[in-house]
C-alpha cells in the first residue's frame, strides 16, 4: 500500500501512462515544435527571396527603360533615327519616350522614299545622293545613273521619278501620257509615281499632277492641307493634316471610298486597292480583294506601308515585315526578314531596306528587278546626304 501511494504521488503508472508512453509523447511534442520552426524558417526564407525578386524586378523595370531611353537619345543625336525610334518605343512609359518615339516614326515616314519598286524595276538612293536601278530598261526607266542630289525616288509602271534636294524633280522612262513632264515643278516635298501618271506634293500642301487623266486621277488641283500622297494604277490619294483622306480617279473596285477613315498617318495605293495606317499601328484597306490584299485587319504595331498590284506589305516597329495577297512569286514571303527600316512593293515583288544600308528582295524577277544584292550604302529614312 505504501509503495502504491508513492507511485500515485510521483505520477507514475497509476496515471495510466508507462515510462515508454511518456517518452514518446515528449518526443512527438519536440518534433512538432521543430517542424513548426522549420516551417517558419521556410516561410521567412521564401519571403526574403520573394522580396529580393520583387526588388530585382522593380530595378529591372526602372533601369532597363532608363538605359534604353538614353541609348535612344544617343542614336538620335548620331542621326540614326530608326534605331532611336525603336529604342524610345521599347522604353515604354519612361519619361516622354512614347511621345518621342511616335514623333520620330512620323519623321521617318515623311522622309522615306529612298527605295522604290515599279512594275518591273527597282530604284534606290545612295548616301551620296546618286541613284541605282535594276530591272526592265526598254523604256529608259532605269536610266538614272546621271542623277545627283536626289533625296527620294518613286517608281511607276514604266517610269521613275527622283526628288532633288532643292525641291525639283527628275524623271526617266516612258512618257506617252506626259507622266515625265515634271521639270517645271518646284518646292516639292514628296513624289508618287502611279501607273502612267505622276504626283508631287508641294510645300504649301497642294498637289501637282502630270500624265494620264482618263479617269480623273490627275484632278487634284483643289486639294489642300495635304501632308502625304500615294498613287495607284489609275487613282490618287492624299492624306490631310487632320488624318482624313481625299481621293481622285478610278473607283471601279471601291478603292477611293476612304472618306470615312480617321486618324490616318500614312497611305499606300496598289493597283486597285488602298491601304491606310492608323496612328495606333493598325491598318485599314478598301478595294479589290480577290487575292486577299485587303486582309489587314489583324495587323498591329505597323509603322509604314506599301502596296503592289495585288499584295500589301507592312513594316513593323521591331524591324520585321508582314505581307498579304498574291504570292505566286513569293512576294509575300517576308516573315523572316528583320532589321528593316523601310520596304516597298512593286507589281509582283517586294524590296526591303536593312539598317546596314543593303537591300533584300523577293518575287517576280524575270527582268532582274530583284537582283539588288550588290546595292550598298543606300540612304536610310531620315538620313541626310553624306557630306563630301
Amino acid at each position: 500500500m505504501k509503495k502504491q501511494k508513492n507511485l500515485q504521488k510521483s505520477g507514475g503508472p497509476s496515471e495510466g501512462k508507462s515510462v515508454q508512453d511518456s517518452f514518446l509523447e515528449s518526443w512527438f511534442q519536440k518534433e512538432a515544435r521543430a517542424k513548426k520552426r522549420r516551417k517558419l524558417k521556410k516561410v521567412i526564407c521564401w519571403s526574403f527571396l520573394g522580396a529580393a525578386a520583387v526588388g530585382s524586378l522593380l530595378t529591372v523595370k526602372l533601369l532597363i527603360p532608363c538605359y534604353q531611353y538614353h541609348e535612344a537619345e544617343s542614336e538620335q543625336q548620331a542621326g540614326n533615327l530608326f534605331q532611336a525610334a525603336a529604342l524610345f518605343g521599347k522604353a515604354g512609359g519612361f519619361r516622354d519616350a512614347a511621345q518621342r518615339s511616335e514623333a520620330l516614326w512620323g519623321e521617318l515616314r515623311s522622309s522615306s522614299g529612298t527605295i522604290a519598286a515599279g512594275e518591273r524595276h527597282t530604284a534606290a538612293v545612295r548616301e551620296d545622293g546618286t541613284v541605282l536601278a535594276v530591272g526592265k530598261r526598254v523604256n529608259g526607266q532605269c536610266d538614272v545613273s546621271q542623277w545627283q542630289n536626289i533625296a527620294a525616288v518613286s517608281a511607276g509602271e514604266d517610269h521613275t521619278l527622283g526628288l532633288r534636294e532643292d525641291g525639283t524633280v527628275a524623271a526617266a522612262g516612258k512618257s506617252g501620257n506626259g507622266e515625265c513632264d515634271v521639270s517645271r515643278w518646284r518646292e516639292i516635298t514628296m513624289i508618287a509615281a502611279g501607273g502612267n501618271f505622276s504626283l508631287g506634293l508641294c510645300s504649301d500642301g497642294t498637289v501637282e499632277a502630270a500624265g494620264e487623266n482618263a479617269l480623273g486621277q490627275c484632278e487634284v488641283s483643289d486639294w489642300s492641307e495635304i501632308t502625304a500622297i500615294a498613287a495607284g494604277a489609275r487613282h490618287a490619294v492624299g492624306l490631310k493634316k487632320d488624318g482624313t483622306l481625299v481621293a481622285a480617279g478610278d473607283n471601279s473596285w471601291g478603292q477611293c471610298e476612304i472618306s470615312q477613315w480617321r486618324d490616318i498617318c500614312a497611305v499606300a495605293c496598289g493597283y486597285y486597292h488602298t491601304v491606310g495606317l492608323r496612328a495606333d499601328g493598325t491598318v485599314v484597306a478598301v478595294g479589290e480583294n480577290d487575292c486577299g490584299q485587303c486582309r489587314v485587319s489583324n495587323w498591329d504595331d505597323v509603322v509604314s506601308l506599301s502596296a503592289g498590284h495585288y499584295h500589301t506589305a507592312g513594316l513593323r516597329r521591331d524591324g520585321t515585315a508582314v505581307a498579304v495577297g498574291a504570292d505566286s512569286d513569293w512576294q509575300c514571303h517576308v516573315s523572316k526578314w528583320e532589321n528593316l527600316t523601310d520596304l516597298v512593293c512593286g507589281a509582283s515583288h517586294t524590296v526591303g531596306l536593312r539598317t546596314d544600308g543593303t537591300l533584300i528582295a523577293l518575287g517576280w524577277n524575270d527582268d532582274v528587278q530583284c537582283s539588288v544584292e550588290s546595292f550598298t550604302q543606300i540612304r536610310l529614312p531620315g538620313e541626310r546626304k553624306e557630306e563630301e
